[in-house]
């Protein structure tokens, strides 16, 4: 049976994403599978998905919405390969895994939010979950169509919610936090402490569980200095990708 990974690495702008993915090339240089890797964008005035083979950075792919037959029906799913790095926006909706990469020096990754009503709050947690802006939209079209308008407006509430930047927390299953010298050490465990508190915080969880995927089940966070191969949180990192990957034999 032929099989394939698409493995999405995330995370805000000089989070260190390009370096993870140089140390999976080099740390997985044993692996007799062919892996590929692609700068993914999402550009809403795409009128159709489109594979840039000569940028500037390597293959890219621009794409309007995320959609996972366009993707595998152009030239890179049509290309050779049993490991996808994506970089960047993911565009099929289908990863193996999600990494979130952030640099010990990001802000606070949950914060308390106002929602004018229970309707604005779910809508957040459905697109924190991976589903497109636009079907969520079309989701609550569909519904105020069938079911009209609610009855009564809810008042404020205030929940806990993940910071825009770090939206992919919900659905990662490996969380990074790139470490470029010990002096950003603390800083670190302070967001390794955060990204325990999605499930292991019982306030936090309740105000997010629609959106996390996988429910309780712990994820794999790690402070890793990703330049360094020796270093135990890369180590740890490098092994829990490789997991996904498809076996060649």
């Amino acid at each position: 049976m032929f099989e394939r990974a698409l493995i999405h690495v995330d995370g805000p702008a000089g989070a260190g994403k390009t370096t993870l993915i140089d140390a999976v090339l080099t740390g997985t240089h044993e692996y007799e599978g062919i892996i590929r890797t692609v700068r993914a964008w999402r550009d809403d005035s795409a009128a159709e998905p489109q594979v840039l083979v000569d940028a500037p950075d390597g293959v890219e792919y621009r794409f309007a919405e995320p959609n996972a037959d366009d993707f595998f029906m152009s030239d890179i799913g049509d290309d050779i390969w049993d490991v996808v790095l994506i970089e960047g926006d993911e565009p099929t909706g289908l990863p193996n895994l999600i990494v979130h990469v952030l640099p010990a020096s990001a802000g606070p990754l949950l914060h308390r939010r106002r929602f004018k009503d229970g309707l604005a709050r779910l809508r957040g947690l459905l697109i924190d979950k991976g589903i497109p802006e636009r079907e969520v939209h079309e989701i609550f079209e569909l519904s105020m169509q069938l079911y009209g308008p609610p009855k009564s407006t809810p008042p404020v509430t205030e929940h806990w919610a993940i910071a825009e930047q770090h939206r992919s927390l919900a659905r990662a299953a490996l969380v990074i936090v790139n470490v470029r010298d010990d002096s950003e050490r603390p800083a670190a465990d302070a967001l390794l402490a955060e990204v325990a508190r999605l499930r292991g915080d019982p306030e936090v969880f309740a105000d997010l569980q629609t959106a996390l995927t996988g429910g309780r089940t712990r994820i794999t966070a790690v402070a890793a200095d990703l330049t360094n191969r020796k270093d135990p949180g890369t180590r740890k990192a490098l092994a829990r990708i490789r997991r996904v990957f498809p076996p060649t034999d």
